[in-house]
């Protein structure tokens, strides 16, 4: 029996204040299937992609504009996902206030602002303290994806990434076409191609 497309409205998640215990997945989801997180969802092209090729796995999309978490609800919701939440909030404050230690299996993180001011450098997500809240959030065995079109950004991040005292490199994720997000269609018709890494919290 086909559902019904269920409201919008109902994919968007609230923030409460005082902030509530960190979210589970049985009372967002309806399950226990596992999680992964897009951090800075966008338009959503690579999101509703996921979900749609993974309906075993829960998505939670983090973007800070209004107009593009309610476009990517719609467009969720007009394809039925269950399995697709969004919120609107900055990305650290997800980490450290909704999710449990070791709640997420994969964490994606494409194309964040690479601040390419030498002076806004330190306003870059990928740095050590960064990488040190998303290894405690990751599961055993849980991955971090990265991906950056500003080579200058890719180095530094390699190297955080690569040096970091947990989290051990491992294949890159490769998106299918249907995944490639929005703005690296527009950059690869340019000739220009994604740097990418990934590194996994070793098992226990």
């Amino acid at each position: 029996m086909i559902q019904a497309p269920q409201p919008y409205t109902n994919l968007i998640l609230t923030l409460p204040a005082p902030v509530l215990p960190p979210w589970r997945t049985p009372r967002l989801f309806g399950n226990h299937n596992p999680l992964e997180i897009d951090a800075g969802s966008g338009k959503g092209r690579f999101l509703l992609a996921r979900a749609q090729n993974n309906p075993a796995v829960n998505f939670i999309g983090i973007e800070r504009q209004n107009n593009r978490v309610q476009k990517v609800a719609r467009k969720a919701a007009r394809a039925n996902l269950q399995n697709v939440r969004l919120v609107k909030a900055e990305i650290t404050f997800i980490l450290e206030n909704m999710i449990a230690d070791g709640a997420i299996q994969t964490l994606y993180v494409f194309y964040p602002d690479p601040w390419p001011k030498r002076r806004h450098h330190n306003r870059r997500l990928m740095q050590p303290a960064f990488l040190d809240l998303a290894c405690q959030k990751l599961q055993h065995g849980g991955k971090l994806h990265f991906a950056t079109d500003n080579v200058d950004y890719a180095a530094v991040a390699k190297q955080h990434l690569e040096h970091h005292h947990t989290l051990r490199p491992c294949e890159p994720f490769q998106p299918t076409i249907a995944e490639k997000t929005d703005f690296e269609l527009i950059f690869e018709a340019h000739g220009l191609y994604a740097n990418r890494f990934s590194v996994q919290k070793p098992t226990a």
